[in-house]
């Protein structure tokens, strides 16, 4: 039995223009098709915008404050720990910070898209929660618990790798709105801080002087024990 040689042919350059003129036009229809699709999606849909701030978690000062003295001077400082660092997000990310930024900014009112695709997807989401109300699948929330989840959805809030920075960024629509959001969040922290931590602070404070005051009664009803066995004096 005798076997035939099978024969490779080499594509040569020429043979891969022929292949490429003769499937032009599939390739000018993919072309033409990617720009369309492009130029359309940038045009009907609002442009995405990022604004992005930092905060600096600082050590904790404690002062040693001494019962009927006054107090130190020296100043111990306390290392920022990961706990602090989570403490703090956790602190950004609290309904009641936000409830405090949407009622400034008064974010109920919902910033209404400026193109077609925009406006058609927020409709859309509107009816679809509406008929999940009307199954009884899903609660009406206020408009204002509905901006505050709104708020806390767009918000990334997250501490920067082996550093004491935490990083909020914020995308929206709006390059001023988005801006004006994030550093009102971040003034509101600062005071919503002070807050916590001053009544915190507060609460240590009484706690150690009320235990000093303790400390000082027992010893005082001590030492009248003490005198009125030495010198025989009778309660009457």
């Amino acid at each position: 039995m005798n076997e035939s040689p099978e024969q490779v042919r080499r594509i040569s350059f020429r043979d891969l223009l022929t292949i490429f003129f003769s499937k032009i036009h599939v390739f000018l229809g993919i072309l033409i098709t990617i720009i369309v699709v492009t130029m359309g999606v940038a045009f009907l849909t609002d442009p995405i915008y990022k604004v992005t701030g930092n905060i600096l978690v600082k050590p904790l000062l404690e002062q040693g404050v001494k019962l009927m003295a006054p107090p130190s001077t020296q100043m111990s400082t306390q290392p920022v720990r990961i706990q602090d660092i989570t403490s703090e997000v956790s602190i950004l990310e609290s309904p009641q910070l936000l409830s405090m930024v949407v009622k400034e900014l008064d974010l109920t009112k919902e910033e209404k898209p400026k193109n077609f695709l925009s406006r058609a997807g927020l409709y859309l989401m509107r009816q679809a929660a509406r008929l999940m109300v009307a199954l009884g699948l899903s609660v009406q929330p206020s408009p204002e618990d509905q901006a505050v989840l709104a708020l806390k959805k767009k918000l990334d809030i997250l501490p920067i790798a082996l550093s004491n920075v935490i990083e909020i960024s914020l995308t929206g629509k709006s390059p001023e709105r988005i801006t004006k959001i994030v550093n009102t969040l971040m003034s509101n922290y600062v005071e919503y801080h002070v807050s916590l931590y001053r009544a915190k602070g507060a609460r240590v404070f009484y706690a150690a002087q009320a235990q000093l005051f303790a400390q000082s009664l027992k010893k005082a009803e001590a030492d009248l024990e003490a005198f009125k066995k030495e010198w025989a004096i009778i309660d009457i």
